[in-house]
Parts: structure tokens; sequence; C-alpha cells
């Protein structure tokens, strides 16, 4: 009896073990500063802060567009992956810039050397895409602001569009359908026990009070309605599957376009058909303010 009951507790230890570890890997923050600044690369920009409604300050740069004249009329917000900070995203600003667009880069919570000390990956980052929306509403007051978010980024972009009617249009570059099918196929990916996976998830719920069943990308886009989103997807994507992709297009309303980029890793379209990728983004942002235009009566 004695063995057996040094099993059984043996055993539970293994199981919140590899629960503990799971919840560890799934909310672990990415620190770092950046490598430098937009000023490098001779870019004029600005060091900004704002906070989110939980109270954390988050540190980012606001980089003009080229044109004075549009500088304050649009913006676009570009939000990274998981496991990135805002320096990564610094390529898309050059193009961005040159086409009129003020652009904010930004560190998303436990990222970067903005606060927080999890990575909840779409669930609270939700409130940092508001948070930073708010920003650009009270820095510029822009006509139209649109959103280029990457992995988790583009997730967490369209999670808070919801509830946030100023976005006017979000590309989503590689975002996962929930988290529940992110973590999963990470686990696959990595030739880790879906289990631990779920594990992982239960005891985020009880460490941080993570609703997983509320990062659900696919349920937000059918809530949409004047936002535009654009997926873009990656063919040989090894962390968003094709399941994961097919139920995002099921998912995609009036507004939605999709573009499928042929040989690409998961978020490289860019780096894999640059000219491409510009031109399919900003057609995309084009179309989406001169709607906002034509809502107001105004000419383009």
């Amino acid at each position: 009896m004695l063995v057996l009951t040094s099993g059984l507790f043996s055993a539970v230890c293994v199981i919140l073990g590899v629960a503990y570890y799971s919840s560890k890997q799934i909310t672990i923050p990415c620190r770092g500063c950046p490598q430098g600044d937009p000023g490098d690369l001779g870019l004029p920009f600005e060091n900004v802060q704002f906070t989110t409604e939980d109270g954390l300050t988050l540190e980012g740069w606001y980089i003009p567009a080229k044109s004075s004249e549009s500088s304050s009329q649009r913006v676009v917000i570009v939000c990274h992956g998981q496991m990135a900070i805002r320096w990564d995203c610094l390529d898309y600003v050059p193009f961005l810039r040159e086409a009129g667009y003020g652009v904010l880069l930004f560190d998303f919570r436990a990222h970067g050397t903005s606060e927080g000390d999890i990575c909840t990956i779409g669930f609270l980052e939700r409130l940092d895409v508001k948070a930073a929306v708010q920003f650009m509403l009270h820095h510029s007051q822009p006509e139209w602001i649109g959103i280029l978010g990457l992995s988790m980024g583009g997730s967490a972009a369209i999670l808070a569009a919801v509830d946030l009617p100023a976005i006017n249009a979000v590309v989503a570059d590689c975002p996962f359908a929930t988290l529940t099918d992110a973590i999963f196929d990470v686990c696959r990916k990595d030739r880790l026990p879906v289990l631990g996976g779920w594990m992982g998830i239960q005891m985020c719920r009880l460490r941080f009070g993570m609703k997983v069943e509320d990062v659900d990308v696919t349920k937000a886009l059918r809530r949409l309605n004047n936002t535009a989103v654009l997926i873009i997807q990656s063919e040989h994507d090894p962390i968003v599957s094709r399941q994961q992709t097919e139920r995002i297009l099921a998912s995609l309303g009036q507004f939605g376009a999709y573009w499928f980029v042929p040989n690409a890793q998961h978020v490289r379209g860019f780096e894999e058909q640059p000219d491409e990728y510009k031109r399919r983004v900003l057609g995309f942002f084009a179309d989406s303010l001169k709607e906002a235009r034509q809502q107001r009566g105004e000419r383009s």
C-alpha cells in the first residue's frame, strides 16, 4: 500500500511538474533591448510610452510619414510576434513611410523594454493593441488607422479590432486560429506530447487566470463589422497549420482578403517576395482608406 501511495504521489508530482514547465514555456517573456533605433537607419523618430488599461507601461517608436502633409492623417501600427521585439519590425517601416503612413512600433508586454512578466499570446496582448490605438488617437488624431501584425501580433490585432471601430484595416501575417490550436501545433512540430500542451493550458488558467478559449481569432473575425482584414499565410509555415488557415478563411467576412505566399516560412512572406508583399499590403490599405473617406463623403 505504501509503495502504491508513493508511486501515485510521484506520478502526480511528474504531471504537475510537466504542467508547470509547459505553462512557463507558453508565457515566457522575451527580454532584450533594441540593437539600435530608427535613427541608425536614417529615419526620424520619437520615443513614446503609453499605458494599458491593466497598468503596464509599453515603450515604442513613432516614425512620421515621409510627407509631412500625410504624417498625422493615416497611421500604421506594426505589431511584432511572440519572442520578438519592435526592432525586428524596422524593415517594414520604409515602404509604409514612403507611401504616406506614419508608423508606430512598440514592444508588447513582457517583450523588449516594455513592462510585464508574462506573455499570454493574445489574451492580454489585445489590451496592448488597444492602448497603442488609443495613444495614436490622442497623439496624432489620424483619419485612418491600420495594423500590420505578425503572428501573435496579427491575432492580437484581430481580437482587439472587435471592440475598436477606430481600427480601419488589419493585415495579419500568419495569425493562428485559436491559442489552443497554436500550442498544440507547436507541440507537434517539436515532437512533444500534446498532453503536455493541454496541461500547460490548464496550468496557465490556474496560475494567471488566462481564459484560453477567449483567444479565438475565428470568432473575432465573424464579429467584425467594418474592419477590413487581409490574411497572409505562408506555404511552409511550421507553426500555423493548413487546418488553422482553412478555419480562418472560413471565418472571413465580406471585408476579408487572402494571400498565400509560396515557399515562405512563418512570417517570412516579406522576405520571400518583398515587392509583391509591398504591393498587396499597400493596395489593401489604400482601398481601406478610400472606403473610409467615401463613408465620410470625402474625395480620395
